[in-house]
């Protein structure tokens, strides 16, 4: 039916997203002493770690949608990320602690081997 009155693409966004695979798509607050907390998205650099923040619903914002690296993450915030279940998981299980970094270090080490991986499974598809 709203076809018929738009041009909206009517989609499965499981499909399109790549749903599969142990990922998923979260939406969670960032607590007050979450690692996050009062970081910039580049200085948290959740992208190494193979995690795309998608938006951000911030009370006195409405909503954020794409943020770029210089947006700074604040206690309360709600997250809308895309990224594997085992790193959202540990993301917001983390506090602001040496733990913390060695963990993200862990998940961008982890992050870069799937991406490794990945890369040799397509070359070696294609010879």
């Amino acid at each position: 039916m709203l076809k018929k009155y738009t041009d909206l693409d009517i989609l499965d966004y499981a499909a399109v997203l790549h749903l599969k695979d142990d990922y998923k798509i979260s939406e969670r607050k960032v607590a007050e002493d979450s690692w996050m907390a009062n970081k910039t998205l580049m200085e948290l650099d959740l992208r190494h770690e193979g995690i795309t923040v998608l938006g951000i619903y911030r009370a006195d914002c409405d909503y954020i949608g794409s943020p770029t690296g210089s947006f700074e993450i604040l206690p309360r915030d709600v997250l809308t990320i895309y990224g594997k279940a085992e790193v959202i998981k540990n993301l917001y299980s983390r506090k602001r602690d040496f733990v913390a970094s060695m963990a993200h270090k862990e998940y961008v080490a982890k992050e870069n081997k799937r991406i490794e991986k990945q890369s040799a499974d397509r070359n070696q598809a294609n010879n």
